[in-house]
């Protein structure tokens, strides 16, 4: 790079955008330093250029901007008071000459650009420079500025939704087929987490087939030992809420726990891979009859001992979570096997504590020895993180069949541990929920549901009383076509064609606007919109997306034919119809 002189101004626009690509990449970067800079310098800017790159807006203070490959360093430095950048900037660029309304929606785009970076606001009279060969229009209907669509989602932003979700803890999005329901869940869900990533999202869709075994937990086939068995194992949103969970109790806990818990979890592993490894010869005894048994098995779960003299059963099962409860448990003493019975507040006696007690006092008597070779790891204490669960079309399964002994724990007001149920296969758990399953505090739940599906019946009052319910309708979600960068030349022209059609369906008898078209079904425009057959790609979408389910809001009703002709000019097609025609060539 050339040396720089100080206080040198840009003169073209490719130092302009290299200045402000270093201050976003402050912003985006690791450093918290540079990052909290850059967001000073935009709350205080006053002159604002901006500029389209690659499709997106990106704003620049002038005072930052207007100086030839500026940094941070060279900022502090030898920066001006503004004026010298300000005149060299009008020369490049021209002031944007708007009405109180285009500035208000222009300062908007400004802060909506920038609110990522976490910058709520920026001065109410900042003023606007661009490139002289954008029209600001242009850019309004681009980047959906025009003042209908800036009046779509002015009160329901996703922070809004999301806070609607966090006093209620279960939210249910309802409204018309195409509103972007599904997509809008997603965001909803990486708000409340404040990330990007997908893991602590889950998601689900249910359908006619769907049941609690596969939502909850059941019986499954598995093949031991060449025939075939079955085992409990947990269904998705059981699953999920025991990642929950083991989140939850993490965060309670301080390092030392944490560390005691991985160096026993890695102890018990390793351990039973070499008793599993040395079968036989590994000695195993029970404490009271001193009956040889060896351990054949391990899993996530469960710990399988071989009995070879047992008359009654050659195998038993422990609970791998039982033998962890013992170990972690600090200055614990274990004397005879009804110990074990009184540590986990069992009702009797049960065959497996033999062999739990017998594991445990071997355990312990290795420990010692273990511990010397154990590589101390510090684990940093755990951050309680919010979970969030995505039901689609929770309205398509059969409630009572999916959800079971769950409508008690799902209510709000039962999240956490006095919400515990006993459910159908309790007495073969053997994990966190071993005691009763509990939806924890920190798992929220969202369902989506089309409001004219038939299906909508199966919400009878118990469900729409455990959550919250908020209508999306088409014309708040008609943003998303903004985001469809393949039709951004006649993304208004779509806009006007939904919203003429859904004026007429709100106008035809026996329909509503529970009825109207949404976004996501103009956006397949893109399929067939190449940029000189705007026409033809909106008689494409007629013909193979919307007339089809314009059909059948209409079929069996008296006045179809008729109503479906207004919808057709009101869209705008102008060719017949395939029913037309057969209705004409019937005619003659």
């Amino acid at each position: 790079m050339p040396k720089r002189r100080d206080k040198e101004l840009v003169n073209n626009r490719h130092q302009v955008i290299e200045n402000i690509q270093t201050l976003y990449l402050y912003l985006e970067g690791d450093n918290q330093e540079d990052a909290a800079y850059a967001r000073g310098l935009l709350q205080k800017g006053q002159w604002f250029v901006m500029e389209l790159i690659e499709g997106k807006p990106y704003f620049g203070p002038s005072r930052f901007v207007g100086y030839w490959s500026n940094d941070r360093t060279r900022h502090d430095t030898d920066r001006g008071d503004g004026r010298e950048t300000n005149s060299i900037l009008k020369q490049l660029y021209k002031e944007c000459e708007v009405d109180s309304e285009e500035h208000e929606a222009l300062l908007r785009l400004c802060i909506k650009t920038i609110k990522t970076y976490g910058i709520e606001k920026i001065k109410s009279n900042a003023r606007f420079l661009i490139d002289y060969t954008i029209d600001l229009n242009n850019i309004y209907e681009l980047l959906d500025m025009a003042n209908n669509a800036q009046a779509s989602m002015p009160t329901n932003s996703i922070n809004e939704f999301a806070d609607l979700l966090k006093n209620n803890h279960n939210l249910i999005l309802s409204g018309a087929p195409g509103t972007g329901k599904t997509y809008l869940a997603r965001q909803i869900a990486k708000a409340m987490i404040g990330s990007d990533t997908d893991d602590q999202i889950g998601f689900v869709q249910f359908h006619p087939s769907f049941d609690y075994t596969d939502f909850m937990e059941g019986l499954r086939p598995i093949t031991e030992d060449g025939k075939v068995a079955f085992e409990r194992q947990n269904g998705i949103f059981k699953e999920f809420c025991r990642k929950a969970l083991i989140n939850s109790r993490n965060a309670e806990k301080s390092q030392e726990e944490l560390y005691r818990e991985a160096y026993i979890d890695q102890f018990i592993e390793e351990e039973l891979d070499r008793l599993q490894e040395l079968g036989e010869k590994a000695g195993l005894k029970t404490h009271s009859s001193g009956n040889p048994f060896s351990v054949v098995e391990h899993n996530n779960h469960t710990i399988k001992v071989h009995i070879p003299n047992n008359p009654i059963t050659s195998t038993i099962c422990c609970r791998k979570s039982e033998l962890k409860a013992l170990l972690t448990t600090e200055g614990l003493e274990m004397k005879k096997v009804k110990d074990i019975t009184l540590f986990f507040n069992r009702g009797g006696n049960s065959q497996s504590d033999s062999y739990l007690f017998s594991l445990f006092k071997h355990f312990m008597g290795q420990e010692h020895a273990y511990r010397q070779g154990y590589k101390e790891e510090k684990k940093p204490r755990e951050e309680l993180k919010t979970f969030v669960f995505i039901i689609d079309e929770i309205n398509r399964g059969e409630l009572s069949k999916i959800f079971g002994e769950l409508f008690y724990a799902i209510d709000p007001g039962y999240r956490g541990e006095k919400g515990k149920v006993q459910t159908q296969y309790q007495n073969m758990v053997d994990d966190e929920f071993a005691d009763g399953f509990y939806i924890p505090e920190n798992v929220y739940i969202i369902g989506t549901m089309n409001d004219i599906d038939r299906s909508i019946e199966s919400m009878d009052f118990a469900i729409r009383r455990r959550f919250a319910f908020r209508a999306i309708t088409a014309e708040e979600r008609i943003c998303m076509l903004d985001e469809t960068t393949e039709i951004a030349n006649i993304v208004e022209e779509a806009k006007a064609r939904m919203r003429r059609l859904n004026k007429e369906i709100s106008q035809t008898p026996d329909l509503s606007s529970a009825y109207h078209i949404g976004a996501a079904y103009f956006k397949k425009l893109a399929h067939y919109y190449t940029g000189g057959n705007a026409e033809q790609a909106f008689e494409q979408l007629w013909q193979y997306h919307l007339q089809g389910i314009l059909y059948e809001y209409l079929r069996s009703m008296p006045h179809a034919e008729a109503s479906m002709q207004k919808l057709q000019e009101a869209y705008g097609y102008t060719h017949k119809n395939e029913h037309q025609e057969d209705d004409q060539a019937k005619g003659q």
